[in-house]
């Protein structure tokens, strides 16, 4: 062997080989690796875009159950105007009713007054003839 220096160009060319066997695994391992982060580049994509998706659902949800509660209220307003309606309708009707009553109360009372005033004429009148004939009223 040739000695140059402290090393020979046997000890020169193995370690040579060495570092192009160990480029090749470097290589390798690159492509290896390379393959590898692309597997893990599609799927942390593929997670990202799912990430990305269900972060766009929920805010569509909420919307949508805030649109459906919305929807929900206008339409309980609507039944609730309706039945105010309804019972402003019936109110009217029983004040209609009331004022009626009440007039046939006041015809009534005002008759009531009147056979009263004419029970006790007939009975001072009763009274007058009885003292006149000698009858005795109680």
């Amino acid at each position: 062997m040739l000695a140059i220096g402290n090393t020979t160009l046997g000890n020169r060319l193995r370690r040579s080989f060495n570092c192009s066997r160990n480029m090749s695994y470097l290589s390798q391992s690159e492509s290896s690796s390379t393959s590898k982060n692309n597997k893990q580049s599609f799927v942390s994509n593929n997670e990202r875009k799912m990430k990305q998706k269900k972060s766009r659902e929920y805010p569509r949800r909420s919307r949508m159950k805030k649109q459906k509660l919305m929807e929900d209220l206008v339409e309980e307003v609507f039944r609730m105007e309706i039945l105010n309606v309804g019972i402003a309708s019936m109110a009217t009707e029983m004040e209609v009713k009331c004022a009626i009553l009440e007039a046939d109360n006041n015809v009534l009372r005002a008759q009531v007054m009147e056979l009263t005033k004419n029970l006790k004429s007939l009975n001072d009148l009763m009274k007058n003839i009885g003292m006149a004939c000698g009858w005795v009223c109680f």
